[in-house]
């Protein structure tokens, strides 16, 4: 989970660094951008060693389950961040029900 930062960006440069002088091997390197991601952001992702999956969307039900305490995994199916949510593990290869 990323967030439009260079921070971020310089997070994954970062990641791969350790793992490979750790001698960690990893086949994918899934990013997945927060809601404040915009189309420019997810452009400066899509040049990075991971692979972009999306973003998830705004909804403001995960701030009120938040301040809640409720588990997020309470959030009804239809809502913004379940359907974006649901989208992104498609595209990692994940079937969602």
């Amino acid at each position: 989970m990323v967030d439009p930062s260079m921070k971020s960006i310089k997070h994954i440069a970062r990641i791969d660094r350790i793992t490979r002088k750790a001698g960690i091997n990893y086949q994918n390197l899934y990013l997945v951008g927060n809601y404040e991601f915009d189309a420019g952001a997810e452009k400066l992702f899509h040049g990075t060693s991971g692979t972009y999956l999306g973003k998830i969307d705004h909804d403001a039900g995960v701030k009120e389950y938040n301040l809640r305490g409720e588990s997020l995994l309470n959030l009804p199916d239809t809502s913004p961040a379940c359907q974006s949510v649901k989208r992104i593990l498609a595209k990692a290869g994940y079937k969602t029900g």
